[in-house]
This record gives structure tokens, sequence and C-alpha cells, in this order.
């Protein structure tokens, strides 16, 4: 039986309900959801050699620290 590979989203959102809502619709849609909730740790994530990320979804206001844009 041959696997099928998932896409990876990266989500960046800060705000929880916000993420739970649309982690929840993308998993339904199949795809693998990676949440963090700063600018800085979606660059940590986003370069890591480890994770294989095929799409960025990123809010542009995340409070403290850098922005989405910025990020």
């Amino acid at each position: 039986m041959e696997t099928l590979s998932r896409n990876t989203i990266l989500l960046v959102e800060d705000q929880a309900i916000i993420a739970m809502t649309e982690r929840v619709q993308l998993e339904k849609a199949g795809y693998h959801v990676v949440h963090v909730t700063t600018g800085e740790r979606a660059i940590e994530t986003a370069t890591n050699k480890s994770d294989s990320i095929d799409l960025i979804l990123m809010d542009i206001d995340l409070g403290d620290g850098i922005d989405g844009t910025e990020a």
C-alpha cells in the first residue's frame, strides 16, 4: 500500500482561538500543520533543515517582537 505524503503548512498565529480554528480546518483538508506564535519562532522553524515546510500562513500583527511582515 502506497503512503501519500501530506504537505506541511507553517501556521504563524498568536491568537489561540484563531490558530485552533485554522489548524482544524487545514488538518481536515489533509495538511500537516506546524503552529508557532512568534515571528522569531517562525524564522527558526522555516530555516530548520529537519522541517520540510511547503507553505507559510502568517499573521501580520504578532504582538511583541518582530511582526509577520518583518519575519
